[in-house]
């Protein structure tokens, strides 16, 4: 192995780390501010979660959080990560809700896609009422543009249905159960495109 591919697979594992450690602050805030808030409305919510994905013979996995901090009024802030082989990125931002049913969000940060580290930039809109919803997901810049959009419902005893479209996966239904007593649910979907389906299985810790 040549010195310059050492240090590329060096820098990769730093950047990997990096993100990692990023994510356990983000943990340890998230708990630290739970326990200070227990007997008030929480002004801390997300999630995190480990997802595989499969395609063909191909198999990866990511580690992911999102963190949204709830403001004063109708102005918060949210912070975003995930990190798998390969790629990286965080980023933070403001969130804007106008009415009880809106809300839209814009940030900036910064991505690691395989030798390259440049900005990226990303955004989203809620809209929902009673049962149903639908999140609108979009990045940029960096690697280049990348969208998911989510329509759902909430049906009985913790089973949330979507519709999922999402670009390099495909489109397709997925399916996440909350685990009963507990802050954990697992979600499931099949993505259909040219090339073949994509399957995603998911754990993830809602807080």
């Amino acid at each position: 192995m040549t010195h310059g591919k050492m240090f590329e697979r060096l820098k990769e594992a730093i950047m990997f780390k990096s993100i990692c450690s990023f994510v356990l602050v983000g943990f340890v805030l998230i708990v630290a501010s739970s326990e200070a808030q227990a007997q008030e409305s929480p002004a801390v919510s997300g999630w995190a979660e480990l997802e595989v994905q499969s395609k063909g013979s191909e198999q990866k996995a990511q580690v992911a959080t999102l963190i949204n901090f709830a403001g004063n009024g109708k102005v918060g802030g949210y912070i975003w990560a995930q990190t798998r082989p390969g790629y990286s990125e965080a980023y933070a931002g403001a969130t804007c809700s106008p009415k009880s049913w809106l809300q839209v969000g814009a940030a900036v940060g910064v991505e690691r896609s395989g030798d390259a580290t440049s900005p990226r930039v990303g955004g989203f809109a809620w809209i929902g009422k009673d049962r149903f919803s639908n999140l609108t997901l979009l990045e940029g810049a960096g690697s280049g543009f990348w969208y998911k959009n989510q329509t759902s419902v909430s049906l009985p005893k913790g089973v949330t249905a979507s519709l999922i479209s999402q670009r390099f996966a495909g489109t397709g239904p997925e399916i996440e159960i909350r685990v009963p007593k507990t802050k954990l649910s697992v979600r499931s979907s099949v993505l259909g495109q040219d090339g073949g389906p994509t399957y995603k299985i998911a754990l993830r810790f809602n807080f």
